[in-house]
């Protein structure tokens, strides 16, 4: 304790360098140099920092690479102790009450000299607060520009694994010495056929995408630079008549109504017809797409009838299910809850939908391979148990039973069916039940989703939550 304030400045001193101590920060020369680092880094990459981080043994533990840890996790690790050192609870609340004193003392003092001092002071204090806030302000822009060049490096890295060559398996070789990653471009000779067909057809799924994508970006565009001009770009120009619920959008990303669009072909019987705004650009109708504002819960989406009642979330779960396998495509159950599991195994026995749930030891390895290999279109895991080092690429949907306040646990869970190896287009389904505690949880876990610290160091090692996030939560703070 203290009793005076030469204690205080003591016990804030003190305070301060435990700070220090426990993150391995030992001066603002560090923050610096961290700072510089990340200021050196370049759009410009080579060769070399592609490679150690596609073999890092942190960032890449995904793919079980056993390389040494990279700078990039370096960076992060020092990002992660200046981030916490700005966020200092205790310092923080000693300064904001000092602050309140001060400006309490100041409208009380009559002293000239007193008063000019306290001026001073309260002056100084919230310079203090403004400059801690413009630090984490900067750190936060680092975080961003750590992970927007760590994204870089991680397509770059995709990329070079698109152009990496096939080949064919060599005489006598055992392809289960090697990691999925490399088995995935080892092909048997009698396969060559089959193979060349498949990525064939992979090229022509992909074209294809890409030129729904290209439709779409030029509609926003359109749009966007529509409404930055003042236009009008909720009426269709050839009637003038305003849009409902669904335009015709041409290859240039202008829109009209369908049944204006259609009289369009009519003139031209059938062929390719020009913009009414006198684009240079012509459309077809396999190049023409629909925009719709009707929701999905409209009655668009098919509903399935689910026998039995276990509550809200698990009776749409169900029923999304049913939907899945009625596509023919596998899915995963996750949740962090046993007994939630429990529930939704009940659920499944009675909609006559076979699954399979895990058990523990040999017998999880066992069960993983049956469901690869069997036509079960369900498998029921445990987002702690059974996400971590598995590669479920016969699944393409992973239902998430529960928001997961840590991100890269969730992300981890999401990639056991949207990785290298994937074939078909993969859906992630939340189910987050509304005006609950959930919703709170969930938009938590995108606030540090949007901070881009998948690995966040001090988040990872945490197993609870703590006061701020709990004030959070229900909604105590002011």
């Amino acid at each position: 304790g203290f009793n005076d304030i030469n204690g205080l400045n003591v016990a804030l001193q003190m305070r301060i360098q435990q700070g220090k101590d426990e993150v391995g920060c030992s001066s603002n020369d560090d923050q610096k140099r961290c700072l510089r680092t990340l200021t050196k880094l370049s759009s410009d990459v080579s060769a070399g920092e592609v490679w150690d981080n596609s073999h890092c043994k942190r960032c890449r533990s995904d793919w079980q690479q056993t390389g040494p840890v990279c700078k990039h996790c370096h960076l992060e690790d020092d990002l992660v102790k200046l981030e916490k050192l700005s966020n200092d609870p205790e310092i923080s609340c000693v300064v904001k009450a000092m602050t309140k004193v001060v400006k309490n003392l100041h409208s009380s003092e009559s002293n000239a000299q007193h008063k000019s001092y306290l001026r001073c002071l309260h002056r100084r204090a919230t310079r203090y607060s403004e400059l801690q806030h413009l630090l984490r302000d900067e750190i936060k822009a680092a975080k961003a520009f750590w992970r927007a060049h760590f994204d870089l490096l991680s397509d770059i890295d995709e990329m070079n694994q698109c152009k990496r060559s096939m080949r064919l398996r060599r005489c006598d070789e055992n392809i289960s010495t090697l990691t999925d990653n490399e088995a995935a471009f080892v092909v048997d000779r009698q396969d060559i056929a089959s193979e060349y067909s498949e990525h064939e057809a992979k090229q022509v799924l992909a074209l294809a995408e890409m030129k729904r994508s290209e439709d779409s970006m030029r509609f926003l565009i359109n749009q966007s630079s529509t409404s930055k001009s003042g236009r009008e770009s909720n009426i269709c120009t050839i009637c003038l008549a305003s849009f409902q619920d669904e335009r015709s959008v041409l290859s240039c990303g202008h829109s009209f109504h369908p049944e204006c669009v259609e009289k369009l072909f009519g003139r031209v019987g059938g062929g390719a017809i020009r913009c009414p705004m006198r684009c240079p650009m012509t459309t077809t109708r396999t190049d023409l797409f629909l925009a719709s504002n009707k929701s999905r819960e409209d009655g668009s989406r098919a509903c399935h009838e689910v026998k039995g009642d276990y509550g809200t979330k698990v009776n749409r779960l169900i029923g999304d299910v049913l939907g899945t396998i009625q596509l023919g495509d596998k899915g995963l159950i996750l949740s962090q809850w046993e007994d939630m599991l429990d529930i939704v195994a009940e659920g499944l026995k009675e909609n006559n939908i076979k699954f399979i749930r895990p058990k523990g030891g040999k017998q999880f390895g066992q069960d993983v391979r049956l469901f690869r290999s069997s036509d079960c279109p369900i498998l029921l895991l445990n987002v702690k148990n059974g996400a971590e080092g598995l590669t479920l690429v016969e699944a393409n949907h992973a239902f998430m039973l529960e928001p997961i306040l840590n991100h890269s646990i969730d992300a981890q869970a999401i990639n056991r069916i949207h990785r290298i190896g994937q074939t078909s287009k993969t859906f992630v389904h939340r189910y987050i039940v509304a005006d609950t505690v959930e919703e709170k949880i969930d938009s938590m876990r995108l606030e540090r989703e949007a901070n881009h610290f998948e690995d966040d160091i001090a988040q990872e090692r945490k197993d609870h939550f703590d006061r701020n996030e709990i004030d959070q939560i229900f909604g105590w703070t002011s």
